[in-house]
């Protein structure tokens, strides 16, 4: 894993706790969003490859997961990004 960060998650005027988890692997570059994410949530690769790209790190040529639990709660809006 490479980083584990908490965000939230808005179910009408409640706020609950969503983990979000980054793992950077072996294998094929590629980006991946799991956790139940909406289409929204899923865009994150094109908004986040825009920012580091822009910055020194630049693109890791590696396999990304990002990991949204608990994978039972809907996750929507691009407030995850930043997570």
């Amino acid at each position: 894993m490479l980083a584990k960060v908490t965000s939230v998650a808005l179910v009408g005027t409640e706020a609950r706790p969503v983990e979000v988890e980054v793992y950077l692997g072996k294998g094929l570059p590629s980006f991946s969003v799991v956790g139940l994410p909406t289409r929204s949530v899923r865009e994150a690769e094109h908004r986040t490859r825009a920012a580091l790209g822009s910055t020194p790190i630049g693109w890791p040529p590696r396999r990304i997961v990002a990991s949204l639990a608990p994978g039972a709660l809907r996750k929507d809006g691009t407030h995850f990004d930043l997570a």
